[in-house]
């Protein structure tokens, strides 16, 4: 496993970014329609104006969530030679139960994403995350249990970097 860690978080920093200026143009849209609709002064059973306004008090929250997340990434500091499992840690992971071959990227934001990289998928995870609070601190060639949807499962962590 030789991915490019720096790399790895510029794309995510640069993916988080257009992710928000989507979320901002929606959220700035739906805050029109809401101001555009008919009130209950002009239709009794119209209710799209709370509906929208509710809608963007949502969308809002989540560009909060993203904008949040964007900077956290920007300011981490990637550590450099780990040996343990950590935040900034690129995990590749052999699930013993299954036979297969995972990468986790963990971070302290952006949990839940996926990157597409010419050695396969990287995913995202934090520290809240189950799989990572299982494997936090371990080293390469340690072997751990992790119950996944019910059930047992054996993971080995092959590399970290």
């Amino acid at each position: 496993m030789k991915y490019e860690k720096k790399a790895l978080l510029g794309i995510l920093i640069s993916n988080a970014s257009q992710e928000l200026e989507r979320m901002t143009e929606a959220t700035d849209k739906m805050r029109q329609s809401a101001i555009d609709a008919p009130g209950r002064m002009e239709s009794r059973y119209d209710s799209s104006k709370q509906e929208y306004s509710y809608l963007a008090d949502s969308m809002n929250a989540r560009r909060i969530e993203l904008n949040d997340a964007l900077s956290a990434l920007q300011q981490f500091d990637l550590p450099e030679n780990q040996n343990s499992v950590d935040i900034g840690t690129l995990v590749k992971l052999m699930d013993e139960s299954a036979q297969k071959v995972n990468s986790y990227f963990v971070l302290p934001a952006a949990g839940g994403e996926y990157i597409e990289t010419e050695e396969g998928e990287v995913t995202i995870i934090t520290q809240q995350a189950p799989l990572c609070a299982a494997m936090m601190g371990l080293k390469k060639d340690d072997v751990f249990t992790f119950i996944h949807r019910g059930k047992d499962r054996i993971y080995k962590i092959i590399d970290i970097q």
